[in-house]
């Protein structure tokens, strides 16, 4: 009782910092910004996110730097407005999924959106630039920085909170570490056919699922020896969902991934003072 009495006011603390965000974002936070990053950051998203991804881009300009290029690839429902909002950011840039080129059967997008995830994935073609693929409800923080450099050669992942985010017939081995599908470090590129082939053998049989997707990007992060990041610094932590306070000090760890249970943490917690305004 207490805990959702809690939850209450923290989602409507958080429903009127967004609307304050919104509000008074100026682009100049970022135009101001000078340090410069030589990564490629790349999200998917859409209009339902638009705050989300625009405090995301704004907390990686503001606690990391500028971006050498971040597209953001539109899922079709960013209208006119959210679209010139972000191309008032500089090097940011909206552009749309090649449809010419997808693999999967159309319906199946219909039925789980994020699977266009993994075709934007599969069309990156120039890893001559480290890049970082992130969901839209990632908030970027100063530590961040300290690990740009270790991130420079192999392929990375963040480790999920639970073991139970995969297809129900899979089942994750002592010594793996779960993946967590909304944040790569990609500097080489993956046999993405692997995944395809996975996913095109559940929808054939009738068992495509919601954590498909990542079970199939997680066999291949273990096929291919992808790196573990450390999760005390890459968070992707739920127990403060009911709780006043949060479970972790931002100026001590690199990011936090606000999945769905907790996506009001994200707005709890006064933007300005992540993006240190």
């Amino acid at each position: 009782m207490i805990g959702r009495t809690i939850r209450t006011i923290t989602e409507a603390t958080a429903k009127r910092n967004k609307q304050l965000f919104l509000s008074n974002f100026n682009p100049n936070w970022l135009n101001e910004v000078k340090h410069e990053t030589n990564l490629n950051v790349v999200s998917f998203s859409g209009t339902k996110q638009f705050a989300d991804q625009l405090y995301s881009v704004a907390s990686f300009f503001r606690n990391v730097g500028k971006p050498n290029t971040w597209v953001i690839y539109n899922d079709g429902t960013y209208d006119q407005h959210e679209l010139k909002v972000f191309c008032s950011i500089p090097y940011v840039q909206v552009r749309e999924i090649d449809n010419k080129e997808v693999v999967l059967p159309l319906t199946c997008f219909e039925q789980f959106p994020t699977l266009l995830k993994v075709e934007l994935l599969r069309q990156l073609t120039d890893f001559s630039r480290t890049i970082i693929f992130a969901d839209s409800d990632i908030l970027f923080y100063q530590k961040f920085k300290k690990y740009i450099s270790q991130f420079a050669n192999e392929n990375w992942y963040i480790v999920d909170e639970g073991k139970g985010y995969f297809d129900p017939s899979f089942k994750l081995s002592p010594n793996e570490h779960p993946l967590n599908f909304g944040f790569l470090v990609l500097n080489k590129p993956s046999n993405w056919n692997f995944v395809f082939k996975y996913l095109m053998d559940k929808i054939e049989h009738g068992k495509l699922h919601y954590w498909s997707d990542q079970t199939a990007v997680h066999i291949l992060a273990q096929r291919e020896q992808y790196k573990v990041m450390p999760a005390d610094h890459f968070v992707v932590d739920g127990t403060d969902s009911f709780k006043l306070f949060h479970a972790f000090d931002y100026n001590k760890i690199a990011l936090r991934h606000f999945v769905g249970p907790i996506r009001h943490k994200m707005w709890q917690y006064p933007w300005k003072k992540v993006l240190g305004i």
